[in-house]
């Protein structure tokens, strides 16, 4: 699942309407540890003196640094006091990390946790030290906030997350109280259906020209999954991958219908480096089980708020997508994850 550049048309998202925003775990590679970076909600600071005085960097991490110094620095607790404040979080409020897959909820407080700035990937120290070349002095790069990752190591004493699950099992949410309804999504098995059976006549204008536009030389299939009363329809649209594509192009179009009614529709297109992630098709073998993850799940996700459907396409730039069910025609029905991938 995790793991959505697409299209304008399909780069809408928008914060949850239950007021919590979602995030994912992020793995530091080298340490061997995972943590949760929260800088996608902190506010630019554009007061220069401001950031100063309230820095969320230790000041050997700001100025002066070495091209040998370790990539991440856990905060002093003045550093970890002035994230909280930044992002309007208390040491009582609490860390939710929800695995969605085996329904298993992991609480933390955030007075437990330590705080941590890991310097953005696609930053080096080495590279922004300059040497002049007559006297050999060193000028370094003040750093700031922008520059690093900031949030929350996740204990190591914790066993259950693994390189393997942490990216494709779970999400997490900060606050006082943890907003996911848990036990109640299921992963989506696709059964392939005639293509006549997609409510085409249901979904808008704009859908049905696209797909008149876009389906007369390639492959279309269309698969149904329902749940609760809900029928899930996904029209797929697919241009093969070729020596001078990377990736394979096309779409997926879905119209969710209960009781004969059009109650949500999405189109996701893909292009650039990303594109959408394979279906998980009945039936399910035993090497489908062991080989093969699932990725498109559907139900409800969050407390007092519509089922949600996700997992349909990766991003190489920006971060994936929750949608819920309703109907909208700007894309508001999105829930953005959180996901720091900045470039």
């Amino acid at each position: 699942m995790k793991l959505f550049a697409l299209f304008i048309i399909s780069f809408f998202v928008y914060t949850c309407s239950y007021g919590q925003e979602v995030f994912t775990i992020k793995h530091n590679y080298d340490k061997k540890f995972f943590y949760i970076s929260l800088s996608d909600i902190i506010p630019t600071i554009e007061n220069e003196a401001e950031e100063k005085a309230f820095s969320m960097i230790p000041d050997n991490y700001r100025y002066n640094v070495q091209a040998d110094q370790e990539r991440y620095v856990l905060l002093p607790q003045k550093n970890k006091k002035n994230l909280l404040k930044y992002t309007k979080l208390s040491e009582q409020d609490n860390l939710y990390l929800y695995d969605f897959v085996n329904n298993k909820l992991i609480t933390y407080k955030i007075k437990d946790l330590k705080g941590i700035a890991s310097l953005n990937p696609y930053e080096f120290f080495e590279f922004a030290i300059h040497t002049d070349e007559e006297t050999g002095e060193n000028t370094y790069k003040e750093w700031t906030y922008f520059d690093y990752e900031l949030g929350f190591q996740i204990p190591q004493t914790e066993t259950y997350i693994t390189e393997e699950n942490y990216f494709e099992n779970f999400f997490v949410a900060v606050g006082k109280t943890s907003p996911f309804e848990l036990g109640k999504v299921q992963p989506i098995l696709w059964k392939e259906v005639d293509n006549k059976t997609f409510p085409l006549s249901k979904t808008s204008q704009y859908n049905k020209d696209y797909i008149q536009n876009n389906n007369k030389t390639n492959i279309v299939k269309t698969y149904l999954y329902t749940l609760n009363d809900y029928n899930y329809f996904l029209y797929h649209f697919n241009i093969p991958q070729n020596r001078e594509s990377q990736y394979d192009r096309g779409y997926y179009l879905i119209a969710v219908v209960k009781d004969n009614q059009l109650v949500s529709e999405e189109l996701i297109t893909t292009g650039g480096n990303s594109g959408y992630l394979p279906l998980n098709l009945q039936p399910r073998t035993q090497f489908d089980v062991c080989n093969h993850p699932i990725h498109q799940w559907a139900g409800e996700l969050f407390k007092n708020s519509p089922p949600v459907y996700f997992g349909f396409a990766y991003a190489g730039d920006g971060c994936e997508w929750i949608s819920k069910v309703e109907l909208s025609d700007d894309y508001s029905n999105r829930i953005s994850i959180n996901c720091d991938n900045r470039h």
